[in-house]
């Protein structure tokens, strides 16, 4: 059954987001370094278009996990961009050439006044802080490219993207370190590649967020302290970074201890009734010894339905706020939105959608 897609609250600074997508008949479309270098290309290419924030990533070989903020959407500023400015940001999504037809277009069509150029500009400004536009394109986009690659012709992609709206840990208030949705969503997805057997620390799988950031990438770097603290500051300092990498890893580790499930063979997408296990309390003790500032390899398994498909991820306020603002799209007479998750350890977070099933994928 298809669900509708739930929004963030308009009025919001921002709203967070989990989406995922995997290839038609689970298709390794990322086998080769190239092809998740250059999905990793676009990926950048159109959040620095749309103005939507990567905090963490990770791109497998038949599918792709983001975590992605996408800030409050101000028509009257973008109507107000200037055409340099409103190039400057479709800039990285065009060559010089395509861009240089771009401004005759621009240019022909305010020739033919005010009301045709408004409506031409319209199609470009509706680009920018659209999270269905920037999942639309970036798919296509990887699509074209891909086919052209390998010669082949036809959809590249299964249905369409899931979508899972994540509380800000700003909104999650009380509650102890750490325990926020948006922290516990980026440790899921930066741990893909170790609950598949690809590699024994998140660290080492340079096609995450997490492993970019510790690579050094500024970029990758500013998205995970973003899921840990307040700070809104671009790029952390050295200091700052450490402490946060430190904080992330350490709640990684402690959250393996609690709960998991097996990924499926090299990263594919997994079959439901996979065994369940766990990181060795004596493997996350010698991580709390160390602070999280030492890398120890180690081994997760927890492949949580509730983070694909639970609608929405926060905490019991947050979600029965979302649950009665939506309620009439939803189409659902219970009158209360929360449901704790079966079966799984989740602290104090909440999902809208209760899983009847196996929480595991």
């Amino acid at each position: 059954m298809r669900h509708p897609r739930i929004l963030g609250d308009p009025s919001n600074s921002a709203n967070y987001y989990h989406c995922m997508s995997r290839s038609i008949d689970e298709r390794r479309v990322f086998e080769s370094r190239t092809e998740k270098a250059h999905f990793r290309f676009l990926l950048r290419a159109y959040a620095e278009m749309t103005g939507i924030r990567v905090l963490t990533y990770c791109i497998m070989r038949n599918h792709f996990h983001l975590l992605l903020e996408v800030p409050h959407r101000n028509e009257e500023a973008l109507r107000n961009l200037s055409d340099e400015a409103l190039f400057a940001r479709l800039k990285p999504i065009y060559t010089p050439k395509g861009l240089q037809i771009l401004r005759k277009d621009f240019a022909f069509h305010k020739a033919l006044g005010e009301s045709a150029y408004r409506k031409f500009r319209a199609k470009f400004e509706a680009r920018l802080l659209d999270l269905p536009t920037f999942m639309r394109e970036l798919k296509q986009r990887y699509t074209q490219w891909y086919n052209m690659r390998i010669g082949r012709k036809g959809p590249l992609w299964d249905d369409r993207y899931k979508s899972v709206l994540v509380e800000a840990m700003r909104e999650a208030k009380g509650g102890p370190a750490g325990s926020g949705a948006l922290q516990t969503i980026a440790a899921y997805i930066d741990l893909n590649p170790v609950r598949a057997g690809i590699v024994d620390d998140p660290k080492s799988y340079r096609w995450s967020g997490y492993g970019e950031a510790i690579a050094g990438n500024l970029i990758a770097r500013e998205g995970i302290a973003h899921t840990i603290s307040e700070t809104t500051d671009p790029f952390p300092t050295r200091t700052a970074w450490r402490d946060h990498a430190a904080r992330y890893r350490l709640f990684m580790f402690e959250e393996g201890s609690r709960s998991g499930h097996s990924d499926g063979p090299e990263g594919d997408i997994p079959r439901a009734g996979k065994p369940r296990s766990r990181i060795p309390e004596a493997r996350v003790e010698t991580v709390r010894r160390q602070r999280g500032h030492l890398p120890s390899p180690t081994v997760l398994r927890c492949r949580i339905r509730y983070f694909a498909d639970g609608l929405v991820i926060g905490s019991e306020k947050f979600v029965d706020a979302v649950f009665h603002r939506t309620q009439t799209k939803l189409g659902v007479k219970r009158q209360k939105g929360a449901r704790r998750p079966r079966d799984i350890a989740l602290g104090s977070l909440h999902s809208m959608r209760d899983l009847r099933g196996e929480v595991s994928g």
